[in-house]
């Protein structure tokens, strides 16, 4: 599915998409392990995050998996780690209270993110450019959107045509 479709149809209120499963968390959950190399990268990492970010608020989560919900650091290393190898494709932008990331022209926006002496200095520098929220709101459609950026993932970005 080209950009142009997906962001159409994620913005289509009428549209009713699957609930997240367990599975899709745990699996979600391992993605903060991977190496971000490209834009392909970045977007299933932060497409993971926004799916557990997701998951956890929700009233049938499973108890347990909530209790280890500690996946927030894992951000901020990912964060670095795109802005320290200038990840094409991929803008970061640090704010007062938000960070904005943008991958394959989807933005993911993460609250309360602690910032490391790192990502303080990159938000007082010239690099952090400014970035208005987009007003796509990710959240009600995090498992659609985790499972079309796998799928990015895996074809490198050959799913993408916008």
């Amino acid at each position: 599915m080209d950009m142009k479709t997906l962001l159409q149809h994620i913005s289509d209120e009428n549209q009713s998409f699957p609930e997240i499963t367990k599975q899709q968390a745990l699996e979600a959950y391992m993605s903060a392990l991977i190496d971000i190399k490209d834009q392909y990268d970045a977007l299933y990492f932060f497409a993971s995050m926004n799916l557990l970010n997701a998951y956890v608020k929700k009233q049938t989560a499973d108890k347990e998996f909530v209790k280890r919900y500690k996946f927030k650091h894992y951000i901020n290393g990912k964060i670095e780690q795109i802005i320290r190898k200038s990840i094409r494709d991929v803008s970061v932008y640090v704010g007062q209270d938000v960070v904005y990331v943008s991958a394959s022209s989807l933005q993911f926006s993460f609250h309360n993110v602690q910032l490391t002496r790192f990502l303080q200095l990159y938000q007082s520098s010239s690099q952090n450019l400014e970035q208005e929220w987009t007003g796509i709101r990710l959240q009600p459609v995090a498992g659609y959107i985790f499972s079309w950026a796998k799928d990015v993932r895996e074809f490198k970005g050959k799913l993408i045509t916008s």
